[in-house]
Parts: structure tokens; C-alpha cells; sequence
């Protein structure tokens, strides 16, 4: 069960730390930041660090972690890319590793 430690509201959502705790196998205390949007029904993105890297953690960076957070959870891509089926004669710029 995570203790909360700090909670933030942002332009996208909520951001929490975690209070500090102990993961096997790291050798300084840990605190998982996460992010959940306001329309998600509770999903959201969750990023363990060392707590020494969030003891300053401040509303902009919660804004910031929200911003980079939210970019990953929604995939932006044209309609036409989409709804055009693959017809193995030519490799699109996923499967080629472009992107």
C-alpha cells in the first residue's frame, strides 16, 4: 500500500509522491511519482526514483512530470494511418523503426 506524501493538482490531472520507502535491490530509499489524468477512470503513469531526486519537488515539476506523462497515455496519429490496412507490399515508417 503507498502512503501518500504529497499530492499536486494540474492543468492535466493529479500528481502524487509517494512517501519514502525501500525496494530490494536499490541501495537509497525510493518514491514512486504518478500521474493520473482527470478522464482516465483511475489509470494513469506511475515512475519509481531515488526520493533524493524529488526532496524539492515543486508544483512546476508536477506540471512538467503531468505535461511528458500525458503525452505517452494518448496516441496521436492521422486517421488515414489508421484506418489504412497493411498489405505487406511496403513497410510503414513503425515497422521500419523510424519512429
Amino acid at each position: 500500500m503507498m502512503i501518500l506524501k504529497r499530492k499536486f493538482n494540474t492543468k492535466f490531472g493529479v500528481v502524487t509522491l509517494s512517501d519514502s520507502f525501500y525496494k530490494l535491490g536499490c541501495k537509497l530509499k525510493q518514491t514512486e511519482t504518478t500521474y493520473k489524468p482527470h478522464d482516465y477512470n483511475g489509470w494513469g503513469i506511475t515512475r519509481t526514483v531515488n526520493s533524493i531526486e524529488v526532496e524539492d519537488f515543486t508544483q512546476a515539476d508536477a506540471e512538467f512530470f503531468a505535461e511528458v506523462a500525458e503525452s505517452k497515455l494518448r496516441v496521436n496519429r492521422p486517421a488515414a494511418e489508421i484506418l489504412v490496412p497493411y498489405d505487406g507490399t511496403k513497410l510503414n515508417p513503425y515497422e521500419m523503426g523510424a519512429l
